[in-house]
């Protein structure tokens, strides 16, 4: 006999380090392709990325993290390097220079993973609720020395060369938005895909 037993529902425990600068460690970028976005009232395809980041340090609440791992943040850019992109002012703030004209016809974001930068965060509210975002990122000062171990699992994930065990590492509402994708949609075998259910 198969019995269904009602189960509690997991709660996570949940903390939005305060605003402020932070060192911060990029342990993943995640390709989330074409996405459909509105802007001043027209809809628009563009390719984007996110570029996650775990916090060191502390705020008024103490250490940045919760259960010994580390508070999280991410940002979401559209891929662009032209003149106005985000993307661009946040790479040249990062690395202290600006691009130069071989990497602006093709910047490598691998080289970028397990790397250290200093992380600005913002408090914006939504729907009722304070979220924590990535305002800007900054060139470590060099007076620091050493850097704290890294404690996410640094990776890349590249929509366009799909790899299932990298996949299965991205947080499930981060695969959502992957789903989302124009390049989703179009994959030639969607069966292999499993759905889940589970937030440079």
């Amino acid at each position: 006999m198969i019995v269904a037993e009602q189960k509690q529902a997991e709660t996570k425990e949940f903390r939005n380090p305060e605003p402020g600068n932070y060192l911060g460690r990029l342990f993943s970028v995640i390709d989330i392709g074409t996405q459909t976005t509105m802007w001043e009232g027209q809809e628009k395809q563009q390719h984007k990325i996110l570029l996650n980041f775990e916090l060191f340090g502390e705020d008024s609440n103490g250490p940045l993290e919760i259960g010994g791992k580390p508070l999280t943040v991410y940002k979401r850019y559209t891929l662009s390097l032209n003149d106005k992109s985000t993307l661009r002012a946040d790479l040249e703030s990062w690395r202290g220079k600006k691009l130069t004209p071989e990497e602006l016809g093709g910047f490598d974001l691998s080289k970028l993973v397990d790397k250290y930068a200093m992380v600005n965060v913002v408090h914006n509210d939504f729907q009722g609720k304070t979220y924590a975002n990535i305002s800007s990122l900054a060139q470590v000062p060099s007076l620091i020395k050493e850097f704290p171990k890294g404690v996410n699992e640094a990776f890349l994930f590249d929509l366009n060369k799909f790899d299932q065990t990298t996949f299965d590492k991205i947080w499930g509402w981060q695969q959502e938005m992957v789903k989302k994708s124009a390049e989703w949609r179009n994959k030639p075998d969607p069966v292999t895909i499993e759905d889940d259910d589970v937030p440079f």
